[in-house]
């Protein structure tokens, strides 16, 4: 990355202006002793330097204010201002106001690149420009643990820091742009609007988040799985999930022993216990699998039907083979296949097809390509039946989706209470949407589930593991293949695991990648306290920046909101 000197007067931070509090999702603070950074580097989309000075406008009559924006595409309120940044600024100052939004990161949480400036302009509203910093290097100017996005008010004049902000609500953000350009021009500064308030506690952006949270009444569709929505792919789907001769071994196991119905398709068990050997990672729900960008705890697989197949193969799982697969298929269900896919490829011939193997094993790799491949074909689409019958697994809504919905009077005040905590705390930064999560990865530092009771990787391995398999969205068997997308494995995705979303939390309990929390309390606790300390060897890398600290006092009214989130689903 190329790399310029600059130096820029900055002013340590400290007190509290008017309405713009200084508590976690609106802080603003007034400016005193000046501070020097140098050595900040951004990046235009080709790449270049883009240096602040090229906003320093002495001359100019009247002054103009510069807003430096530092967002990532997977936080919330940072989606929400970039598709509203225009209108949360006051009309007459629009030509005296720029917005420069600094990429940190990104959507997965990893370092951001030209294409992330892309992908974030084109969701904007226009009125930013887009930069890329790699390196965080205004971290001076916020706090630790503070929430996104974090924002400077910048003088053009001099490039002074007027005043700096942590996620602040839309009406804030506007009142703190309205005093800095008063501030600038020497004038008195404008008295902040009476708050008008959704159901008499949530601004105006804060309200557009509940609303997005609302769980659509349909599926979203995959294109790389063309069979999704075909009832007797479902009806296949569902027999192959609970059939146990797709692991040939004594004990036996089918995708059903771990994803029990009666616990929204998880176990309840710290880690995999019912496989035919011991796991490393707690048994995630497969209710809204198929709404997910990266499947597993480590993103290893990118759709449904490919992580539908990998637990066949996994020793510690159900301890099969494709091969093994093909021949069930061909014994129990060749019609059933053929209605669906077209007639399946004779895998009788032992001495083509053995009764077992996949890669790695003699017997796979003696096979043909040609043969290797016609399996694999069968493989993936019984990941599809899988996915399909994963996709009919629709939760019906809840009292909060009928709240987001707008009837107010779907929860209690002590709910609400309790969805004001969740906002409040910054849990909605990466906790948004109708899943409640950002589909992206982090590190907590959650104590590690592996039995020898080494540190998980997460991540940082499961980028390699997704690029080497044969079932990824841009490969051969996808019904729709994607571009391959550049997935850099970093060192900051050491440690790093999915968010999980929480709809139905309060029946997936055990909870962390390692299933070490035994109750809701305790997880979201973890999440303020920002995980086990840096000494401990039982998690790896380094606990990120963006974990919010917040107060405690808030933990069993967010605990209230997340019990309210049911997903029950129709058997």
């Amino acid at each position: 990355m190329s790399r310029f000197g600059w130096s820029l007067a900055l002013f340590a931070i400290s007190g509290c202006v008017g309405v713009v509090g200084c508590g976690s999702g609106s802080g603003a603070n007034s400016a005193l002793e000046p501070l020097q950074l140098t050595h900040v580097a951004f990046e235009d989309v080709q790449g270049h330097p883009a240096p602040l000075e090229d906003y320093l406008t002495p001359e100019a009559t009247p002054s103009e204010l510069l807003v430096v924006r530092l967002v990532t595409p997977w936080c919330g309120p940072c989606q929400w201002q970039r598709a509203n940044t225009e209108s949360s600024i006051t009309p007459t100052l629009r030509t005296r106001v720029h917005v420069l939004d600094v990429l940190l990161s990104n959507e997965d949480n990893g370092p951001p690149g030209p294409a992330d400036i892309e992908a974030w302009s084109s969701a904007s509203d226009g009125f930013a420009t887009t930069v890329l910093d790699r390196d965080f290097a205004l971290s001076e100017l916020f706090p630790k643990r503070a929430d996104l996005p974090y924002v400077a008010l910048v003088d053009t004049k001099s490039l002074n820091v007027v005043y700096t902000l942590t996620n602040p609500s839309a009406d804030d953000f506007t009142l703190a742009v309205d005093r800095a350009v008063a501030r600038l021009d020497g004038a008195k500064a404008p008295t902040p609007p009476k708050p008008n308030l959704y159901d008499g506690r949530f601004s105006r952006d804060a309200w557009a988040m509940v609303q997005a949270m609302a769980l659509p009444s349909e599926a979203s569709r995959d294109p790389t799985n063309a069979y999704e929505a075909v009832p007797e792919a479902i009806a296949l789907g569902k027999d192959l999930f609970f059939d146990a001769d797709l692991s040939p071994s004594p004990k036996q196991v089918s995708c059903g022993a771990c994803h029990l119905p009666e616990l929204l398709f998880q176990d309840g068990k710290t880690q995999a216990p019912e496989g035919v050997g011991m796991g490393a990672r707690n048994v995630p729900t497969v209710v809204l699998a198929t709404e997910q960008r990266w499947q597993f705890w480590d993103g290893r697989a990118d759709s449904a039907w490919a992580q539908a197949i990998m637990p066949i193969e996994d020793p510690n799982e159900m301890a099969s083979s494709r091969l093994v697969v093909s021949h069930v298929l061909e014994r129990k269900y060749k019609a059933r296949y053929a209605a669906i896919f077209g007639a399946l490829p004779a895998v009788s011939d032992q001495s083509r097809f053995p009764l077992a193997g996949k890669p790695g094993d003699p017997a796979w790799e003696a096979m043909t390509e040609v043969d290797r491949t016609t399996v694999n074909r069968i493989f993936a689409n019984v990941g599809k039946a899988m996915a399909a019958y994963e996709r009919s697994l629709r939760p019906a809504s809840n009292a909060f989706d009928n709240y987001a919905s707008g009837d107010t009077t779907a929860l209690t005040e002590v709910q609400k209470d309790g969805l004001e905590a969740f906002l409040s705390a910054g849990c909605i930064q990466c906790h948004h949407g109708p899943r409640l999560t950002d589909d992206s990865f982090h590190n907590l530092r959650v104590p590690t589930g592996r039995p020898d009771r080494a540190a998980d990787r997460g991540r940082y391995d499961g980028i390699a593991q997704l690029l080497k398999s044969d079932f990824r969205r841009s490969g051969a068997f996808s019904d729709a293949p994607t571009a391959t997308a550049d997935i850099p494995r970093d060192e900051r995705l050491l440690g790093a695991f999915k968010t999980p979303g929480l709809r139905g939390a309060s029946y997936t309990l055990p909870y962390g990648h390692g299933g070490s929390f035994g109750g809701l309390a305790s997880t979201i606790d973890a999440h303020r306290t920002a995980g086990l300390a840096k000494e401990s060897s039982y998690a790896i890398g380094t606990t990120e920046r963006w974990l919010i600290e917040f107060a405690p006092e808030l933990v069993p009214k967010i605990e209230v909101f997340l019990n309210v989130l049911t997903a029950e689903v129709p058997q």
